[in-house]
């Protein structure tokens, strides 16, 4: 009797162990299913594929949260290289310093800065070209970085330009940034990327430092300057009296065209300077009160021409789908009151994120094309919608604000 009970008691346990067994394996399958790792998201959020996979859309916020956390403990402090792979498919350096001890608790500026000579071949040249501006590191904690270009990718080419986008995502999600103090700086060829940055994916920096270079040259490159997105972030422009590259006279005759044009240009000259930066221990505290003074400006408007060839980061805009055959487009947005104006050319959708605080998204009164008056309500604001947003803002923090999708 005592036998038999045991074994029956015995099969009984057996089965509820075998059912919780199972259970637990469903949901570790589940949570697997469900859930993302460190690597996975890294290898999404650097990476030139702009995709999301499925892992990361069965995802929640707070699994980026831990996985972002975990990044960043694990990442090393001190001077570093990595290397990347761009949208073209190569391979190139990419050199950073951090402050000496870093504080998770706290947010620091980051400069990307963009070496000069870019006419060889090399793919290393920002292995160390960070330490041209390694001086700041002596007045104030920040991280320094800086990506390489060469002939073939100069920073002025689209797959440059997503080089620069695809470093400061390699900082943030490895590191603590602040997102309202991200810089761009360069000397020579660097300075010129710094122009071109500004004209095509501002929405990241706060401001652009360009010193020894010549932003005039970009359209013999096919990179067309619009002064309506150049005057989106104030740029600080450093030149060289007897600099034999660049003469002075025409940097100037440049310099002034961009100002009349709107564009916030602050201007310095070195009379008995030549070509390069020499003088940038001179340079070190406008450079130091420039990165304190400057920070991410809050638009209530959009104003922005993009070309097909180059990347985008543009405020408030997730992502622009091009209308069929076109080549270009523009948006022309601001707020009046509880209605937002939007004007466009060349697409055929727009999704867009304005902060919780941006008081005439609220009711989302649109006025499309100066003939169509809709009320637009918020979309549910979906993980992959973040995800994009994300990555649109090169910074893994998830946003709560309001998101639309406009059919145009």
């Amino acid at each position: 009797m005592v036998r038999r009970k045991n074994k029956h008691a015995a099969g009984g346990w057996g089965r509820l162990l075998l059912l919780l067994t199972a259970a637990s394996c469903a949901g570790i399958v589940s949570c697997r299913r469900a859930g993302i790792t460190a690597a996975s998201f890294e290898r999404w959020f650097v990476g030139a594929d702009g995709g999301c996979s499925r892992e990361l859309l069965h995802a929640t916020a707070p699994d980026v949260d831990s996985v972002v956390g975990a990044l960043r403990r694990k990442s090393p402090s001190g001077t570093r290289h990595v290397i990347l792979h761009d949208t073209a498919g190569h391979d190139y350096t990419v050199g950073f310093r951090t402050p000496a001890s870093i504080r998770y608790d706290t947010a620091y500026p980051c400069v990307i800065y963009l070496h000069g000579g870019t006419g060889c071949m090399r793919t290393d040249k920002g292995d160390s070209a960070f330490l041209m501006l390694d001086m700041l590191s002596d007045s104030m904690e920040l991280f320094l970085a800086s990506p390489s270009a060469n002939r073939q990718t100069p920073w002025w080419s689209p797959v440059g330009l997503s080089r620069i986008l695809q470093t400061l995502r390699y900082m943030t999600v490895h590191y603590p940034i602040n997102r309202e103090k991200v810089f761009c700086a360069g000397v020579s060829d660097g300075a010129t990327g710094c122009w071109a940055a500004a004209n095509t994916i501002a929405a990241p920096f706060a401001g652009f430092i360009a010193v020894s270079g010549f932003g005039g040259i970009l359209p013999e490159t096919g990179c067309e300057l619009h002064p309506e997105n150049l005057m989106q972030r104030p740029i600080y422009n450093v030149n060289a009296g007897n600099d034999r590259l660049y003469p002075i006279a025409t940097v100037n005759r440049f310099l002034d065209a961009m100002e009349r044009a709107g564009v916030r240009v602050g201007r310095k000259i070195y009379p008995d300077e030549e070509h390069g930066f020499d003088y940038r221990l001179k340079e070190a505290g406008t450079l130091c009160a420039l990165i304190r003074e400057w920070s991410l400006p809050r638009y209530d408007h959009v104003h922005w021409n993009a070309s097909s060839a180059y990347p985008a980061t543009i405020d408030h805009c997730i992502a622009a789908d091009r209308a069929e055959g076109a080549m270009s487009y523009t948006i022309h947005g601001f707020c009046r009151n509880d209605t937002f104006f939007l004007r466009t050319s060349g697409l055929s959708r727009l999704r867009m994120y304005f902060e919780a605080g941006d008081h005439c998204m609220q009711k989302a009164v649109v006025t499309l094309n100066d003939h169509k008056r809709r009320r637009y309500k918020p979309v549910s604001s979906t993980l992959e919608m973040k995800l994009i947003l994300m990555k649109q803002r090169c910074f893994p923090v998830s946003a709560d604000g309001l998101f639309f999708s406009i059919s145009l």
